[in-house]
């Protein structure tokens, strides 16, 4: 088929575009075509649509992009494509979705057109949306031919808010293998120090910054820093104290997660790769941001221990730093991953000359 892809995966956000690479890559890997869904062009600038780092990354690494057209025109995209995949990420934040009007539930979509939501997160166990939009989204939702959504709290809020059955699987980014991932950290230029402490803090605070200081003097390792990629970051360095790295790509992001020897972040994505690369990591889960994510992947993996909820200078930060076994969380992972990759098959299919090219689906 021919796969229109929906999302956030413009957003200058490392996070975001390498979901979004990981699940574009998936699927063609399953033999389809896949076209991914540019943000809808509006009458003002915008950095998302007219070039950013995320977006040059995609340039070079997806198949097929289409134009930026208006909201407005998006039917005409059922004369491109088979069916239509929405996700990952908090693509059902009703904050977020709100902006893209309802073509985050395929309201555009053609009855025939085959319609599938992939590891869809509303990013917090409470919805947003306002009755009246409650009724529109839940006869839209009641239009798709699957959907699947990140976490658990998920599953609950879209049976008793929208009245739709869906399955919990993971986020793309644990769908490609380390080798996919070692073929993209090869493009990278950059040459890290020989042995760090990788912070990625998105929102910097005293405390954190403290917390990333006891760390580094217990392990005696010296701190590399990334911001979140998107605006002015001069405020967030100024905060953190200390310098980070500038001009950074996708590629860059993951050969600072691979080489680390130990990660402290913020990000659920960065929390995500620390385990990835089988790092030892401090989560501090982000509650503006969206707590739950941290909570289901942390509880998937059983490293409950490693998330850091109070920041206070007297926070004993001994159980962060106990050893990771991580032979034992693979084999969970891996289970979720075969899951999850099972699902993507029956529910989008393999086709073509592909077929039998992915023999680490179960």
């Amino acid at each position: 088929m021919k796969l229109g892809v929906l999302g956030v995966w413009y957003g200058d956000n490392y996070g975001s575009v390498l979901t979004y690479w990981a699940l574009e890559r998936t699927l063609r890997s399953f033999g389809h075509e896949v076209c991914m869904i540019q943000k809808p062009r509006r009458n003002r600038p915008d950095p998302e649509i007219d070039g950013n780092p995320a977006l040059d990354f995609a340039r070079e690494h997806f198949a097929w992009i289409s134009a930026s057209i208006e909201l407005a025109d998006f039917p005409s995209f059922n004369d491109q494509v088979d069916g239509y995949v929405i996700g990952s990420d908090q693509v059902w934040n009703y904050g977020i979705s709100k902006e893209f009007g309802h073509s985050f539930y395929l309201d555009f979509a053609d009855d025939s057109k085959r319609k599938l939501a992939y590891a869809a997160s509303f990013g917090h166990p409470i919805d947003f949306a306002p009755p009246e939009e409650r009724v529109i989204i839940s006869s839209l939702l009641k239009r798709f031919d699957a959907i699947s959504v990140r976490e658990e709290s998920g599953v609950a809020l879209a049976k008793d808010v929208y009245d739709v059955d869906t399955t919990r699987v993971v986020d793309p980014v644990f769908l490609p293998t380390l080798e996919e991932y070692n073929t993209l950290i090869e493009e990278s230029t950059w040459e890290p120090p020989k042995r760090y402490i990788l912070s990625y803090i998105l929102d910097p605070t005293p405390e954190k910054v403290s917390l990333l200081h006891r760390i580094s003097k217990s392990l005696d390792l010296p701190l590399v820093n990334i911001l979140d990629g998107r605006g002015d970051r001069s405020a967030n360095e100024a905060v953190l104290g200390m310098s980070a790295l500038k001009n950074m790509n996708a590629t860059t992001f993951l050969k600072a997660f691979a080489n680390s020897n130990y990660v402290i972040t913020d990000s659920f994505h960065g929390t995500s790769f620390s385990i990835l690369f089988s790092k030892p990591f401090t989560a501090i889960p982000n509650l503006m941001r969206g707590i739950t994510r941290f909570d289901n992947i942390l509880s998937l993996t059983g490293l409950q221990t490693h998330a850091c909820y109070d920041l206070h200078m007297e926070t004993d930060t001994t159980p962060f730093l106990q050893p990771i076994d991580y032979a034992k969380v693979a084999l969970s992972l891996n289970l979720e991953r075969q899951k999850s990759l099972r699902w993507l098959v029956d529910a989008a299919g393999v086709v073509g000359p592909k077929v039998g090219a992915r023999p680490d689906i179960a």
